[in-house]
């Protein structure tokens, strides 16, 4: 639940609260076509995301390095153009190529980041499909909870930045929107200058440490952000709270009343949704993050080329961890769980899809360290999905058996 959730927050919040100042920087200014020319860059960003989404899970044409090349570009040519058009706003007269070229640069930005940061969001719940869990299951429904979470704190963001800046004088609206385009202008060229090494440019250790920094934290630019970004709430507060209005009677004054009250209250909304950001991708992402300890390995007996497990030592229904050194030094890791009264789950501490980071038990539910799924323990001793590789037994005189022959066979699998 909380790495979809993590996700979601960190590929759409930026874009969300950048699409909610463009919108409200237009209504601010009462430009009706640029309202509408957002809106059309939106469409046609989700539209594309759709669409690059399902190439990308169905075919091999889309490369994910070359599309960010452009989409850098256009994210960087159309916050040049806009931020130019929205500052040149200030002045009293503006001509229609002026209001034509700010609206398409509104356009391109909104569809640019959308189309941008959308598809990868898109196909998070194909990870839920391969790793073979049924769609009414309980983990599959916190997983797919904790994704439409995710949106929702997006879509509220939006909605909650263009009723707070809206309320906004333009000089507030300019200075802070023009620092917040400049910041992900800085993380859109790392990504740009990444994605052009060995295609357009070559690799030099300026631009590689610039291009490095830059993208490995993506993360505080985000956080920059929408640190910047609580200027607008901060401010709206301040001026609801002191600026006295005149009133002719009781009825107004009600009126005037209620407005300030409507305005704090979205403006502590906005507030908390950025709280809520902030909380995600530092404190939230460190816990889901964490790095989990595997349980140490347990004793057994060796004897000749078997292993003898004492059945007592494994019936207790808990996940159980035995590591054999094969012949080349190399520890082969093993689980075994019982699964009801008839069968035991056994299989090596590793599976197809993960490798040999193995697994650990939480909650009663065996769980992949590397990915996080959990596995049905009905499945434990079977192929298939993030299941671990089967691995043979018997059972005899109250002991479980195990063929070292069978782990040697696999030692590759545990070689680093």
């Amino acid at each position: 639940m909380l790495k979809y959730l993590i996700a979601v927050i960190e590929a759409l919040l930026v874009c969300g609260t950048i699409i909610g100042l463009l919108f409200a920087a237009a209504k601010q200014q009462k430009r009706k076509k640029q309202i509408i020319s957002v809106w059309i860059g939106v469409i046609a960003g989700v539209a594309f995301a759709i669409v690059l989404a399902c190439l990308t899970e169905l075919t091999t044409m889309v490369k994910r390095g070359y599309w960010n090349i452009w989409f850098m570009i256009a994210a960087l040519a159309a916050i040049a153009v806009y931020t130019a058009c929205l500052w040149l706003s200030a002045r009293k007269k503006t001509g229609k190529i002026h209001g034509g070229v700010w609206n398409i640069a509104a356009a391109v930005l909104a569809g640019d980041m959308i189309a941008y940061s959308l598809p990868a969001v898109l196909l998070f719940p194909v990870e839920f499909v391969l790793a073979d869990e049924s769609i009414l299951s309980t983990e599959f429904l916190l997983k797919f909870i904790g994704y439409l979470i995710g949106f929702l704190v997006v879509v509220l963001t939006i909605v909650a930045v263009y009723r707070v800046v809206s309320e906004l004088s333009p000089g507030w609206i300019r200075v802070v929107f023009t620092a917040v385009l400049v910041l992900y202008g800085v993380a859109a060229s790392g990504i740009m200058i990444q994605a052009m090494f060995n295609r357009w440019i070559k690799v030099t250790p300026g631009l590689f440490a610039y291009s490095s920094n830059v993208v490995n934290n993506s993360n505080y630019f985000l956080i920059a952000i929408l640190l910047l970004s609580l200027v607008f709430p901060v401010v709206l507060i301040a001026i609801s709270s002191s600026k006295k209005q005149e009133y002719t009677n009781q009825a107004q004054k009600r009126r005037i009343r209620a407005s300030g009250r409507m305005k704090r209250r979205w403006a502590v909304f906005l507030i908390v949704l950025f709280g809520i950001g902030i909380f995600t991708v530092t404190a939230l992402k460190s816990y889901n993050e964490r790095e989990v300890t595997l349980s140490p390995a347990e004793p057994f007996e060796l004897a000749g080329e078997e292993i003898h497990i004492p059945v007592e030592q494994i019936e207790d229904g808990h996940l159980h961890r035995f590591a054999y050194t094969a012949s080349d030094n190399t520890e082969v890791r093993f689980i075994v769980i019982k699964k009801n009264e008839a069968a035991y789950g056994v299989g090596l501490d590793a599976c197809d899809i993960c490798g040999e980071t193995g697994y650990f038990e939480r909650d009663g539910q065996v769980v992949c360290k590397l990915c996080d799924v959990v596995m049905n323990k009905s499945t434990i001793g079977f192929k298939g999905g993030c299941n671990p590789i089967p691995l043979a037994y018997t059972m005899a005189n109250g002991q479980m058996v195990v063929q070292t022959a069978d782990l040697e066979a696999e030692r590759s699998r545990f070689s680093n």
